[in-house]
């Protein structure tokens, strides 16, 4: 029975409440993403014993830790970090890695797409640059934080994509 439910089924209910609270009113609430973790914890343990138990705690580390940088310097929410940490526990480090690595395709794909068609960016571009060579010259440093005219995406779709591409080109799609 837990086969059926776990990982992919409950996998899609979290990212599916958080891209609809994303989408709603721009945030990811501990409230989902917190009981996320510790049930993908759990439900890995149940299912693969100690294996099943280092490779969520494995995935929560390294969902967190490779979204920390954007969060940092203010280009993604406490939750989008959660949201990464959760999906890691619950479906292991190489699916989060993986997962992270695609949605941030369709997150600069999205945010090229809305700045093209804001008339922005050449803007946006610039601000990047910017970040970028702040990162070599310490001096230069940029702010990468939104602007008051800047609509952010939301990010827990882009991880919620992420994750249908990943599970759809490994071939066992929920």
């Amino acid at each position: 029975m837990l086969e059926l439910l776990f990982p992919g089924f409950f996998l899609g209910v979290v990212l599916a409440v958080c891209v609809f609270t994303d989408a709603l009113r721009g945030k990811v609430y501990n409230i989902v993403t917190i009981p996320a973790m510790v049930f993908g914890i759990a439900g890995s343990t149940l299912m693969y014993g100690l294996h099943g138990f280092l490779g969520g705690m494995g995935g929560l580390l390294l969902g967190g830790v490779l979204l920390f940088v954007p969060f940092a310097v203010g280009v993604l929410g406490a939750g989008d970090v959660k949201l990464s940490a959760a999906v890691g526990s619950i479906a292991g480090p190489w699916f989060v890695l993986q997962t992270i690595l695609v949605a941030f395709l369709f997150a600069a794909i999205a945010t090229i797409l809305i700045r093209l068609y804001q008339g922005r960016l050449s803007q946006t571009l610039k601000r990047t640059g910017l970040f970028f060579w702040g990162l070599v010259s310490p001096l230069h440093r940029t702010d990468m934080s939104r602007t008051s005219e800047e609509q952010g995406i939301p990010f827990a779709l882009c991880l919620a994509a992420g994750a249908l591409v990943v599970k759809w080109w490994n071939g066992n799609l929920f």
